[in-house]
């Protein structure tokens, strides 16, 4: 129950549906300045001066949301064009606060050119304390702007690590087969993984088969009839074949090991219909 709130709030917080809770956060930050005490009002400014301040401040959203989207986009197709085998974009999408960022620049932005439209001159400016006010609070939510712009550089920046992406990909299955998640979805990460697991047995990289081997492990221990696994077992021999006959022999040792682990798995589980097939796998090499 719990993770599965969890999993739902992740989603409604960091997914497309931030724009709810950016916007609830911009209207708390606006009634918190304009309801805070008189000793913390600190910035006094004339009506003039905000308005030269919303000015600024519009063109600072423009150009600092600019910057970021363009950077984060070209590290983004870095990091896909790297993990061809793996959908990624979502993850990292989610993963990064992206979309929270780009709805906070958004609203602002509309914010701020409400009150561009609102200010005519200074002598028919309608309820001006108001006008002040406003932009004072918009001054404080930029800071935060900036804050969150930081994070996603930062959390983009290191997605250009291979292993840190694999091992969140990996975690974010495990915990999608713990949630019973969609079985379509699951499935096309089994194939996902069976792609990634031949990348690694034909370039030989034995560290990150093991990784890969060690994530297939942990959903049959967590749940061993998800679709995820069906697309995985019907290729197994597979891998072997291919392992064995071109010679790597590291590579089908790793194989064979993985084999014998999941091969007792399954005896302890008592599932027969699994047990036949790890059975025939030595035999199909």
């Amino acid at each position: 129950m719990l993770q599965k709130l969890s999993f739902h709030l992740e989603s409604y917080l960091l997914g497309k549906r931030s724009i709810f809770y950016v916007l609830l956060f911009v209207t708390l930050v606006q009634l918190a300045c304009f309801n805070a005490p008189e000793f913390l009002r600190t910035l006094e400014i004339s009506t003039a001066e905000a308005k030269g301040i919303s000015t600024n401040l519009f063109t600072a959203y423009i150009s600092t949301l600019g910057v970021v989207l363009a950077i984060s986009a070209i590290t983004l197709a870095i990091v896909q064009i790297s993990n061809h085998k793996l959908v990624t974009t979502k993850l990292v999408f989610t993963r990064t606060l992206f979309m929270p960022l780009v709805y906070f620049g958004l609203v602002n932005i509309f914010y701020l050119s409400a009150l561009q439209l609102l200010y005519k001159s200074e002598d028919n400016l309608f309820y001006p304390e108001f006008y002040i006010q406003t932009v004072v609070a918009s001054i404080y939510v930029f800071g935060y702007f900036m804050i969150l712009s930081f994070l996603v550089f930062f959390r983009t920046f290191r997605y250009l690590n291979f292993d840190r992406i694999v091992d969140d990909y990996l975690k974010d299955i495990i915990e999608k087969v713990k949630l019973n998640f969609d079985n379509d979805y699951l499935s096309t990460k089994g194939g996902e993984i069976n792609s990634e697991i031949l990348k690694a047995i034909e370039t030989e990289d034995n560290v990150m088969l093991s990784k890969l081997l060690t994530a297939i492990s942990t959903i049959s221990n967590i749940n061993p009839n998800t679709t995820f696994l069906f697309t995985i077992n019907t290729k197994m021999a597979h891998w072997h074949s291919i392992a064995f006959n071109e010679g790597k022999l590291n590579i089908w040792s790793t194989l064979v090991a993985f084999w014998r682990e999941m091969r007792q798995q399954v005896v302890n589980s008592g599932n027969q219909n699994y047990a036949s097939y790890f059975a025939q796998v030595p035999s199909k090499v």
